[in-house]
């Protein structure tokens, strides 16, 4: 995992969870991506940030990487 900007590690994993989301709702894919890695290190909702993390790869035409 890359490193964390500084204001993403003084989230809460629930608030970088939800903030991710909407990103990705919005389009904006590699804020999404760095804020579900961050959620997943503190072992909030993972299972559903890994989907996410899935559908970005997709979106971005990454499909072997979506499949993984």
């Amino acid at each position: 995992m890359r490193n964390l900007n500084n204001q993403t590690s003084k989230l809460n994993p629930k608030t970088a969870f939800e903030k991710a989301k909407r990103y990705y709702f919005s389009g904006k894919f590699d804020k999404a991506k760095e804020l579900f890695l961050y959620s997943i290190s503190k072992k909030h909702l993972p299972a559903t940030s890994l989907y996410y993390l899935g559908e970005i790869s997709y979106k971005q035409g990454k499909y072997k990487k979506a499949l993984a």
